[in-house]
């Protein structure tokens, strides 16, 4: 039972209306706790809450209506790993160096004792994800998505939380590879160019692509927002639908910007600039139905072949200068790799200088056009 409180009403900073709010989250409380109580668990009406304006109102309520929403075990046992067994676990060393780096994903009054702390546990929980699914691969980027998780309904409940969305919503960026990855960031073209054909077309002169928007899917958001309840808001939206949503998303937030991108000069730096950069006052309420009605208007169904054309044309180019760097790594793969002896890819063996000038002579003749190519997809990746 989700139970209303004084706090819950004046805590509630993220719902759009300041005129009648206690009277908005009374009526919302009693739409959830109708929807939770009810036998079996009304989960078509939660999403719908969680959709529609304000969300979850605040995080106390969330505690409560997450895991459900998810239908995760929140008894579920969780085993107890030593500290041995974390630092041992090949990604270790990378999430530590992820975790330090995340000072800005924990409440700026937060002591430096008690950060560290915080950050401890975020170690932590993160560890044991990964170590509840071996198959899955850590990405960086992964320890934000845990951060808001451990902040919202803590280590435990966020453990089992995180596990399942890790082999639902977030399976595809667990991948070794960012293939299906970089598949999902390909139905941003054409949801684009669907609403909106001359923006569409302005972005594909440009040649700008998508990886500006890589930190918003698979973080969902939390790596490039700065306010903490914007982020759960927006994990409200994601955790009750498609996964294919912050895709939508996107899509929304540019189609929002549209005036900004059309007045910036038409090339792929100056579009990136822009693009990367997420504007702080952005109507997230009005973003959220956007990419709502976009997901209606534009299923994922009647995208794919478009996707898969725009991803082909894509994989064209980066294959291109990928085998002018190395036949056997990808210059498009952010994946962070295992550092433990037996998964370490071999150094090539030792070459005479007259094959390394061949070489050089070599993509020297390849073009000019392949090494501008290369320079201007190397700097933008996230």
């Amino acid at each position: 039972m989700v139970t209303l409180e004084k706090d819950d009403i004046n805590n509630s900073n993220n719902i759009p209306v300041a005129e009648g709010k206690s009277k908005f989250v009374k009526e919302k409380l009693e739409q959830l706790n109708a929807a939770m109580s009810s036998e079996p668990l009304d989960l078509a009406n939660l999403r719908k809450l969680a959709i529609s304006d304000g969300g979850f109102i605040n995080d106390k309520v969330r505690r409560n209506v997450w895991p459900k929403l998810l239908q995760c075990d929140v008894g579920k046992t969780i085993d107890v790993l030593n500290r041995d067994q974390l630092e041992e676990h090949n990604y270790y060393q990378q999430v530590i160096l992820d975790v330090n780096r995340s000072q800005k994903r924990f409440p700026i009054d937060i002591g430096s004792e008690e950060l560290k702390e915080k950050q401890k546990e975020l170690t932590e929980f993160v560890m044991k994800v990964l170590c509840l699914n071996p198959s899955l691969h850590y990405y960086q980027g992964f320890h934000d998505v845990c951060a808001t998780f451990l902040l919202v309904v803590g280590r435990d409940i966020g453990i089992v939380m995180v596990d399942t969305l890790c082999n639902h919503h977030l399976r595809e960026f667990l991948d070794v590879t960012l293939d299906r990855t970089r598949q999902m960031l390909n139905y941003i073209e054409p949801i684009v160019r669907k609403a909106n054909p001359d923006l569409g077309d302005y972005l594909k002169r440009s040649e700008v692509g998508h990886v500006f928007a890589l930190s918003w899917l698979i973080t969902w958001y939390s790596h490039v927002l700065d306010d903490f309840t914007e982020i759960a808001r927006l994990y409200d939206f994601f955790i009750a639908c498609h996964q294919l949503m912050p895709v939508y998303l996107a899509a929304a937030v540019i189609l929002h910007r549209a005036p900004e991108i059309l007045a910036t000069d038409c090339d792929m730096a100056s579009l990136h600039c822009l693009l990367s950069k997420m504007p702080n006052d952005m109507p997230w309420e009005l973003l959220i139905t956007k990419a709502g009605s976009l997901f209606l208007k534009f299923p994922p169904s009647s995208l794919a072949k478009l996707a898969r054309q725009h991803y082909s044309q894509s994989m064209s180019i980066i294959g291109l200068i990928t085998n002018l760097i190395s036949p056997t790594s990808s210059i498009a793969d952010t994946r962070v790799r295992s550092r433990t002896p037996a998964n370490r890819t071999p150094l090539p063996p030792h070459r005479p200088v007259w094959f390394s000038t061949t070489v050089v002579v070599g993509v020297a003749l390849v073009g000019v056009v392949a090494v501008i190519a290369y320079n201007k997809l190397a700097k933008y990746l996230w």
